[in-house]
């Protein structure tokens, strides 16, 4: 709903997110990242679906014999597909950051309903006008190519739900609209066909979502301390890699504070294992009430406890670090 949010009704917003409901907010990241890969294969498909419906009512247009001037104009579209084509992949290629992703993303989406709800329109106005000696060529044309689009959408659900609700549905209803049985049946079936499309990626969203809540729960067992629910070795190592790649980059600096318990075998051996876990318990909590919020605290393993402390700038940040 995103950009359009505005416009729509708060009653409609809140009927439409307790039908969808947003993905968990811990996963809005990972989230973003699959759905840009997704949109990032999708975009020659796309757009090639596009140009392939404009060839095919040009290639109608001339074999009824229609006014050059009814699609001479037509091929502004399929220009117009290769440049956003052509500047898709220019700015992927770059390597866009998490805000331009989402910028790309939300263009994608508009453009994408936009041109087709174009397409739903010249083909319900071609319809009840009688343009074609073949009256249901360029609107099934437009229908198909509407639920493969839709079909490639499937990651952004909202787009997916708009560009069936922009073509699929709209020509459907035209075709019952009409004098016609046959339309009649057809328009029926069509929609039918679209709510079972609708179905099918509703679930293939909803078991995206299921798989990266299963990768961030076993991301998290691989990478936190079962105890203390700090960091563990591996997660730890891994963060002061990327620290000193960015640092040699040109990024900020970095310290790293170990700790190491004294006594705390004395704990274990007089008191019991149930003391000495709450006492490392206890050691956790207070490293993270101590450090910044970008820092990164951690357990290497019986007492020995590790911190990175990121973005260091000057002798306050290693006095801070001292204090710790």
């Amino acid at each position: 709903m995103g950009e359009f949010s505005g416009f729509i009704p708060d009653p409609v917003k809140r009927a439409f997110v307790a039908v969808f409901p947003p993905a968990p907010e811990g996963l809005s990241d990972a989230l973003h990242q699959t759905q840009y890969r997704s949109i990032d294969r999708q975009v020659p498909l796309l757009h090639s679906i596009a140009m392939l419906n404009v060839l095919i009512v040009m290639a109608v247009s001339m074999a009824d014999g229609l006014p050059r001037a009814a699609y001479a104009w037509m091929p502004i579209l399929i220009v117009y597909s290769l440049v956003r084509m052509a500047r898709w992949r220019a700015l992927s290629q770059a390597g866009p950051d998490q805000a331009q992703r989402a910028r790309m993303l939300n263009s994608a989406a508009r453009t994408t309903n936009i041109l087709l709800a174009l397409f739903a329109a010249w083909g319900t106005v071609t319809l009840h006008i009688g343009l074609y000696s073949h009256p249901l060529v360029v609107p099934m044309s437009m229908m198909f190519g509407g639920i493969c689009v839709t079909h490639s959408l499937v990651s952004l659900r909202g787009a997916s739900i708009g560009g069936m609700a922009l073509t699929v549905f709209p020509m459907a209803l035209a075709m019952m609209m009409t004098g016609n049985f046959h339309y009649h049946a057809l328009g029926l079936i069509l929609i039918v066909v679209g709510v079972l499309q609708l179905r099918i990626n509703f679930e293939q969203y909803r078991n995206m979502i299921t798989a990266l809540q299963l990768e961030a729960e076993n991301h998290a067992m691989a990478h936190t301390d079962p105890l203390t629910g700090l960091a563990n070795r591996r997660a730890i190592m891994a963060a002061l890699e990327d620290a000193e790649a960015d640092y040699l980059r040109g990024g900020q600096a970095f310290g790293v504070a170990l700790i190491d318990l004294d006594g705390f075998k004395a704990v274990n051996d007089d008191h019991g294992h149930h003391a000495g876990d709450a006492m490392l318990q206890t050691v956790a909590d207070r490293l993270i009430e101590s450090c910044h919020p970008d820092d990164m605290p951690g357990r290497l393993g019986g007492d020995e406890f590790i911190v990175l402390f990121r973005n260091l700038d000057g002798p306050e940040d290693a006095a801070a670090l001292r204090a710790i």
